[in-house]
């Protein structure tokens, strides 16, 4: 929280104090820290009724109700140490300290669960035909068929916005009035999307590139717009960064088993014999990319 500082009391304050700061903070609890700001204590307002039906006077010292036993959790604790501890303790907002108990911080369940921003835009391609699903597509591009009542486009956009992404391309050229249409500028999302029209078919993928003319060097994600995953893109962003390639592909084992006895021969003789085999293969599922300066002058 930003404005945790303001739910901070000194351990001399009085009830008065705590009520005032609990209500500046909204977060229903109270911090109380010593000269050095250390953390001694915490409030919440259940503390306060329950004082209050002991007779609390509102001049009394803050000492009188708070816990001097609080629990906090260390700054240097990952983002999914905190999420778990609260989740463990069944706590919706938790002091943090560092290493000296010094306060610098209040977590809260709420915005430790609210997914980072994003910078990396997110290009979906939905140019395609579908022409192997027949008269399903007759009239409607293959994205914007449904699955139960939602365009599976917008079940992949909607995945990327609850992880944090807002910037977003889709790629277009059968039918994209439909797809404009349905997504327009994306605000009723919360996001900005813009779209790249292929005026004549450039094929699976081809319309990466013409991404260089509208994104700078944030790696992009790259999607069909017909692929729903469980892909983690916040593990997949990590893992781009950090291995320090071009090209990141996400992909995914097929099996593929034949029947019969396979033949394997070598120079016309037949070396051995496979009895229904099973073959894994990976398959091409999503495009984690970073456009370079020398690519885009490509």
């Amino acid at each position: 929280m930003d404005a945790w500082t303001k739910i901070v009391v000194d351990e001399r304050a009085s009830v008065r104090d705590v009520l005032k700061a609990i209500d500046r903070g909204s977060t229903r609890i109270a911090l109380v820290v010593d000269d050095k700001y250390k953390l001694v204590g915490t409030v919440t307002d259940g503390d306060i009724r329950r004082g209050l039906l002991k007779k609390l006077e509102m001049h009394h010292l803050v000492g009188v109700i708070s816990n001097k036993n609080p629990f906090s959790i260390c700054s240097s604790l990952s983002k999914k140490e905190k999420i778990d501890i609260l989740k463990k303790n069944h706590i919706l907002a938790i002091p943090v300290v560092d290493n000296s108990n010094k306060l610098v911080g209040l977590e809260s369940l709420s915005d430790l669960m609210r997914p980072s921003p994003k910078k990396n835009p997110v290009c979906i391609m939905a140019g395609g035909f579908g022409l192997r699903l027949g008269a399903l597509t007759d009239s409607c591009p293959k994205p914007m068929l449904s699955v139960g009542e939602t365009p599976i486009l917008e079940r992949i956009l909607l995945q990327f916005v609850e992880d944090g992404f807002t910037e977003f391309y889709i790629t277009t050229h059968f039918m994209p009035e439909v797809i404009k249409n349905h997504f327009g500028d994306g605000s009723q999302w919360g996001v900005n999307i813009k779209y790249i029209h292929e005026s004549s078919p450039l094929g699976t993928g081809g319309a990466i590139g013409l991404l260089a003319n509208y994104i700078g060097d944030e790696p992009v994600i790259v999607i069909n717009g017909d692929v729903l995953t469980d892909t983690s893109f916040d593990n997949l962003i990590r893992h781009h960064e950090e291995s320090g390639y071009a090209v990141t592909i996400c992909t995914k084992e097929k099996e593929l088993a034949i029947s019969y006895g396979v033949v394997k021969e070598e120079d016309g003789k037949v070396c051995r014999l496979e009895e229904k085999p099973i073959y894994r293969y990976k398959i091409n599922l999503v495009y984690m990319f970073l456009i370079s300066p020398l690519w885009k002058a490509q």
